[in-house]
């Protein structure tokens, strides 16, 4: 029986599939037996006439050494062409080979790498001229040069291959110089360098023992040239002096050191200078403050932490990876669109990046270990515990926030750190605005205590009283503070806590339709509504408790000072503003306040109360409040620029006195929820609303599809 035609006689018998020593020398007779055994002739009886399948082939084409020892220029026999038919069949090989002839071969192959490599060296060695030119020109090269990737204009990557550049006038041949396979630089040994790369196998076990592929995914902004140092430096300097007072989670003695939080954690160091180019123009007048590479950068900065979600490493597991999430929670980028900008801020992007950011923490256990240094008395603290204690306790406020304001129910317990608040105060590490954020603290708690409990106007009051002790004592610790150590410190009471205040009596009201029969808990909302707001002018009063004497006749101006300190606050401070107008506008629209935000009774007339609206507090107080967002804010790239045209409207619709009688009945449904879920275009949520929204270029899924209708009546803007 005769065998097929021949095929792949380098790797099998094409019979019986076995492997065996290739064809051609002394193993050109070597039968398989299970060729033999069959008596079927086997393939590989016969000799493979092509070099590229036969080793003994390319042996006969490596040149002889000549007796003075130099290497011969020429071959002894030239090799057969691939590929050509005459050649392949007239080739022949000796059965065998001496050990002379080969250990010859072998030193000369031996001397030939040795030329080779001493030849590539002298040409990749720069002249003198040329490393002064490239020393000075270091700092403003091209990406290639640094890590052999470009950016594109829209934040894209793309691979710049390079090959090492050898002279023609070499006296070692061009032809016998292998190639080098392109590859992006990647950081290699000092033994390693490029005179000795290999191809092929050899290539990727040298990769594999020299290189790390992760250094591929470097997202260092200074190290990629999308910023200078000096730029990067004013990035940096310009989130801790005019952002970090907003949320100072930071510590002042460790963190503020660019080179140090570089050299640690690339997340963190990203987050940072994005951040601060967000505000890159704040100082000039603009109609927007991003920094001109600012949509590269945030390519970069997504990058980042999606590699930290899909592609984490070792060096992640620490507290600046949990700060990194924190910031971007705080501060989501702007998205630049053909048409417009656009923020990534909503309520489930913030909730979805604080919650990576403490299930980082909790897979780090500081939920379970930040507070034990700061237990026992005898135990000494270090500057890294206090780092990880003002991290935790930052965060499991920002989760309870959050959860109140989103009526969810909170992750963090805050209660183990909240027994361990009087030491930590008392120690060396403390910073100035670790005061607001214990009180902060201390609210959580009193909100964690009583829970779901909280269903009644006596639980408003009892929280009312655990708040006004916080805001006394916080009063009292920072009276001998230097207010320019916590710029925020004297607008805490009227900001934050007052907030709290109003969160937390919305989630017992009853839906809007309802709110004249609400009493004492619907009468605190509008107040504690009206006094945030009122704190925005200039006018305001410092006093803890009531609005200023004579606030119905005050002009309201914005405040300058609080101006400045809005244009850099987190995303979600616009929101908590914008709510409040909307709480007291819906609260007149829906019939149970008037314009001088006066309580209306059951039976009342609806516009017999009213004054001229546009001199009535309601409207000069959201008139106020869409100002003072006008002014913090750029016309474009802004959050706060968004909701100044949503409370520009609110201040339209009360100017207009556009007061709907019909909604006064809507407390009569029986449905829970009703105010808010499944309301039509007759009820309090009218077109009006729905178009005002839609023209500010804020999503308007919130307003009927984001609400719990079991039992809910906390309004979210997102």
């Amino acid at each position: 029986m005769e065998a097929g035609p021949i095929r792949r006689t380098i790797h099998a018998c094409v019979q019986c599939r076995e492997r065996k020593q290739k064809c051609g020398g002394v193993t050109a007779q070597a039968t398989c037996v299970a060729c033999a055994g069959r008596h079927v002739r086997c393939s590989f009886e016969d000799e493979a006439r092509d070099p590229r399948f036969n080793p003994y082939l390319r042996i006969q084409s490596v040149p002889l050494r000549e007796s003075n020892g130099s290497v011969g220029a020429a071959v002894s026999q030239q090799t057969p062409a691939v590929g050509s038919t005459s050649n392949r069949q007239q080739a022949q090989v000796s059965p065998a080979v001496s050990q002379d002839d080969m250990a010859n071969r072998l030193r000369y192959m031996q001397d030939r790498l040795r030329a080779l490599e001493d030849a590539l060296q002298t040409q990749q060695r720069p002249s003198p001229d040329s490393s002064q030119q490239r020393t000075a020109k270091d700092s403003f090269t091209s990406p290639v040069a640094n890590d052999g990737f470009v950016p594109h204009i829209e934040g894209q990557f793309e691979t710049a291959h390079k090959s090492p550049q050898i002279s023609t006038g070499s006296h070692v041949e061009m032809a016998q110089i292998p190639v080098i396979q392109s590859s992006p630089r990647m950081p290699t040994s000092d033994s390693t360098s490029p005179s000795t790369r290999f191809n092929g196998p050899m290539k990727v076990l040298q990769d594999l023992g020299t290189d790390d592929a992760i250094d591929m995914e470097n997202h260092d902004p200074i190290s990629r040239q999308f910023l200078t140092f000096g730029e990067a430096s004013v990035a940096f300097n310009l989130f801790f002096s005019k952002c970090h007072p907003n949320a100072p989670f930071l510590d002042s003695r460790s963190d503020m050191n660019m080179k140090d939080v570089r050299s640690r954690n690339i997340a963190l160091f990203l987050n940072i200078v994005v951040v601060g180019a967000r505000f890159w123009g704040q100082s000039s007048k603009k109609d927007s403050w991003l920094h001109p590479r600012y949509t590269s950068l945030v390519s970069l900065l997504d990058r980042e932490m999606t590699r930290l979600i899909l592609r984490p490493r070792p060096a992640d597991l620490c507290l600046e990876t949990v700060q990194a999430w924190m910031i971007y929670s705080h501060w989501m980028p702007v998205d630049k669109t053909p048409n417009a900008y656009r923020s990534r801020f909503s309520e489930s992007s913030v909730w979805h990046c604080l919650g990576l950011a403490i299930r980082w923490a909790v897979l780090l256990g500081l939920d379970s270990s930040a507070h034990l240094p700061f237990v026992n008395p005898t135990h000494p603290t270090t500057l890294q515990d206090a780092r990880v204690f003002r991290t935790m306790m930052y965060l499991t406020e920002s989760d309870h926030y959050l959860a109140i304001s989103a009526r969810k129910p909170p992750t963090l317990a805050p209660s183990q750190i909240f027994h361990a608040l009087p030491r930590y105060l008392r120690s060396e590490w403390v910073q100035p605005t670790d005061t607001r954020l214990a009180s902060l603290l201390r609210v959580v708690q009193a909100v964690h205590v009583m829970g779901d409990r909280a269903d009644c106007a006596e639980s408003v009051e009892a929280f009312n009283h655990d708040v006004d002790a916080v805001e006394s004592d916080f009063l009292s610790s920072t009276a001998s503070i230097n207010p320019g150590f916590d710029k925020m410190g004297q607008h805490f009471p009227f900001t934050s806590l007052r907030w709290y205040r109003l969160a937390f009596a919305s989630t017992i009201l009853p839906p809007a339709g309802n709110w004249r029969n609400a009493g004492e808990p619907f009468r605190m909302s509008v107040e504690w509504a009206s006094q945030i707001l009122f704190h925005l002018s200039s006018s305001a009063s410092m006093s803890p408790l009531h609005l200023a004497p004579g606030f119905t006749h005050a002009p309201l101006e914005p405040d300058e000072d609080l101006v400045q300190l809005l244009s850099f606050a987190i995303d979600q401070y616009f929101v908590v503003i914008a709510y409040t107008a909307s709480f007291l506008v819906l609260a007149w629209q829906s019939g149970a306040i008037d314009n001088q935000l006066q309580m209306r009774g059951a039976h009342q007339d609806g516009v017999q109360s009213d004054v001229s609206p546009r001199q009535s507090p309601l409207y000069r107080l959201v008139d106020l409040t869409s100002r003072t967002l006008e002014r913090c804010s750029p016309a474009r790239g802004h959050l706060a620029s968004l909701y100044t045209e949503l409370t520009r409207g609110m201040a339209n619709i009360v100017a207009a006195g556009a007061f709907n009688p019909s909604s006064t009945d809507m407390g009569q449904q029986d449905q829970p929820g009703g105010s808010l879920a499944g309301v039509d275009g007759a009820g309090v949520w009218d077109s009006d609303w729905l178009n005002l929204w839609q023209d500010s270029g804020l999503d308007s899924g919130w307003l009927f599809g984001n609400v719990d209708e079991s039992n809910s009546n906390t309004l979210t803007l997102s």
